[in-house]
């Protein structure tokens, strides 16, 4: 938990897009991953593992309870600025994550891997289940699907605020 917590949790709060509901999935990635360590193959990496876990979790858990999407962007990214990157804060002062939300969950959860946990295709390939040419094809999908969001949307890369 020490070395991947905020990885699941960052995981989790952009998956599902409710901290609340994060957090809850977070706690159940754990308890799923320590019941189920000694099944562990090691066929993908601990952070892939755990990620994988963390989609199905979210998305079982996201499918049992009926939800609102926020509303307030800023609200998600300062849930997700935790950590030294601080990403999904950049992303929200430079007016991008509103676009990267409103793409279709496949291409968002694509690029969010890729860019954010720094996954290459393999990894997002195995936590997403399915094939890699799939997931190359997400990621391709997605960065182009965002540009053109963006560039509708009058955006010219630099900051909103």
């Amino acid at each position: 938990m020490a070395e991947y917590g905020s990885v699941v949790l960052k995981t989790a709060v952009f998956a599902t897009g409710d901290r609340k509901l994060a957090e809850d999935v977070s706690q159940e990635v754990f308890v799923r991953a320590f019941k189920s360590w000694p099944n562990f193959r090691r066929e993908s990496s601990a952070k892939t593992w755990l990620t994988r876990i963390t989609l199905n979790v979210g998305r079982d858990l996201s499918a049992s309870r009926v939800r609102e999407r926020p509303t307030d962007p800023a609200l998600l990214a300062t849930a997700q600025a935790r950590g030294p990157d601080q990403v999904a804060g950049r992303l929200d002062h430079m007016g991008v994550l509103p676009h990267l939300m409103a793409l279709p969950a496949a291409y968002r959860q694509a690029l969010f891997l890729h860019y954010y946990l720094d996954l290459d295709t393999k990894e997002i390939a195995r936590a997403t289940r399915v094939a890699e040419g799939t997931a190359r094809a997400r990621l391709h999908r997605g960065r182009r699907r965002l540009r053109e969001s963006l560039l509708k949307g009058g955006w010219n890369g630099e900051a909103t605020r």
